[in-house]
């Protein structure tokens, strides 16, 4: 039996469980828009890991600095806030590397427009 949601997706028949990726708690991740990457970071692990959204396996593990929180993915980018930190990591999702750095007055949320 499948339940579905408000926009009528059928949700159990899209849900996934992964393996052990080698990190603590995952807060906030989110997809590419593509759906083919899911943007996952570790904040207790000052970490970023960037897994295949059909088999779960971990593309890339990006070392951070304090408490990656929440993501925002735009186009080829993720914007990771890092709230002790005070600023937002840029992620480069097609060479998947950490591009750079926006300096922000606090920041737990994110909505960020390039």
């Amino acid at each position: 039996m499948s339940r579905r949601g408000r926009f009528g997706a059928a949700i159990a028949d899209h849900l996934a469980e992964f393996g052990n990726l080698g990190v603590g708690q995952l807060f906030y991740s989110s997809a590419t828009e593509n759906g083919k990457l899911i943007i996952c970071p570790a904040a207790f692990d000052s970490t970023v890991l960037i897994l295949d959204a059909g088999n779960g396996n971990t593309l890339a593990r990006l070392t951070t600095d304090k408490t990656p929180l929440q993501v925002q993915v735009a186009g080829n980018f993720a914007y990771i806030t890092h709230p002790l930190d005070r600023h937002i990591s840029v992620i480069d999702l097609k060479k998947m590397a950490v591009s750079g750095k926006i300096d922000i007055d606090g920041g737990n949320g994110i909505l960020y427009i390039p």
